[in-house]
């Protein structure tokens, strides 16, 4: 989607899971993963990306997301700044399984949107 540099953007989404698998950092390895990055690009490429969520746990009903950060070292529900250089914003929902599963990941009301000054 077009974006304007240095405007800031609300993302949010509504989803579901089954079949998750948690990540264990001993034993069993594997996970099944479910994330949500923002990648800003222009047209001579990328010029940064933001990992928005992640969640590797089930999710049995909807959830809203608003403005979520996958590190927990930004507070949450703040926008999302453009880069000064970006012209377009590209959104990615990705499942990733490196596990023994078949999870599924449902989403929902996607959104991406300028925030009215």
């Amino acid at each position: 989607m077009p974006v304007s540099g240095g405007q800031q953007y609300d993302l949010s989404f509504a989803h579901r899971s089954e079949g998750m698998v948690r990540e264990q950092r001993h034993g069993r390895p594997g996970y099944a993963a479910f994330s949500v990055w923002i990648f800003w690009v222009n047209d001579k490429g990328g010029v940064g990306h933001v990992w928005a969520y992640r969640r590797d746990a089930e999710q049995d009903t909807w959830q809203r997301e608003f403005n979520p950060r996958a590190r927990h070292t930004q507070v949450l529900g703040l926008p999302y700044t453009a880069p000064e250089d970006a012209t377009h914003a590209q959104i990615r929902l990705q499942l990733v399984v490196n596990a023994a599963a078949e999870p599924r990941v449902y989403v929902d009301q996607v959104e991406f949107a300028p925030v009215a000054n």
